[in-house]
């Protein structure tokens, strides 16, 4: 979920811990022992437990990302970010522990038909841990998440964004189930500017899982979707051209 902080106006507030010239405030519901507050830049926050007459302060910092952790779900929390000015205007998006960070809680993603997806999978890797060492590099994997596919062809694009972080993405693609894991293929650091992977030498029918996790860049959001590749993407898949279509490009 995603925030826009305004502190015009703004006053300090008088409560303990890390007391900031303008602050404001908000407030959740805990839906997990760890819920992640990032900013877009490094602020003063705090978390309180409590209510607004009686606040005990938890933790206290600056931080771009803040990971607050041993949470009690279903709790209430208040958070109080400063600014260093009044004038400023900041963003704060508070994630959630990814629900897939290990094997068998795998998000499935439907296979669209091939070009442009239209519908996109929302994930992160805020507060995810390690699964299993990474494929390229056993510390690198320690922020991976889990996803799943059904093959409709023997190649399918995976396209992949990273939201919030300029991160570099790696990708390991795994027959078999979650207590008999074999990797079938590991992508060498992933550009997100290019956004979009080939996953080849799949067998139709088969389902697949493959786990995601930043390798450069820190922890960050992500959009997935996967699609069927272009019907003439291969020669077998060659379209034929009417004979009298050439003509129309004779002086070409």
């Amino acid at each position: 979920m995603t925030y826009s902080l305004s502190y015009m106006a703004s006053t300090s507030s008088a409560v303990p811990c890390n007391t900031t010239n303008y602050d404001v405030w908000v407030t959740f519901t805990a839906p997990s022992a760890t819920v992640v507050a990032q900013f877009d830049q490094n602020l003063t926050s705090t978390l309180f437990s409590g209510n607004c007459g009686s606040l005990a302060c938890v933790a206290s910092g600056s931080y771009d990302v803040n990971v607050l952790t041993d949470l009690i779900p279903g709790d209430t929390y208040f958070l109080k970010v400063g600014s260093p000015s009044p004038s400023s205007n900041h963003t704060l998006r508070l994630l959630s522990a990814p629900a897939n960070d290990d094997c068998p809680s795998a998000i499935e993603l439907s296979v669209q038909p091939g070009g442009a997806p239209f519908d996109w999978t929302f994930g992160s890797t805020f507060a995810a841990t390690q699964s299993m060492p990474g494929c390229n590099g056993a510390a690198e994997s320690d922020d991976d998440v889990w996803y799943r596919f059904t093959a409709q062809d023997t190649a399918q694009l995976l396209y992949l964004r990273s939201l919030y972080n300029v991160a570099t993405l790696r990708v390991e693609l795994f027959t078999g189930n979650c207590d008999n894991l074999v990797s079938v293929f590991c992508s060498g650091s992933f550009n997100t500017s290019t956004d979009k992977l080939r996953l080849g030498q799949l067998t139709a029918g088969t389902e697949y899982r493959f786990r995601v996790y930043s390798t450069v860049g820190g922890r960050t959001g992500l959009l997935l979707a996967i699609t069927g590749t272009l019907p003439n993407d291969d020669c077998s898949g060659a379209i034929l051209l009417a004979s009298n279509a050439l003509s129309d490009y004779t002086s070409v």
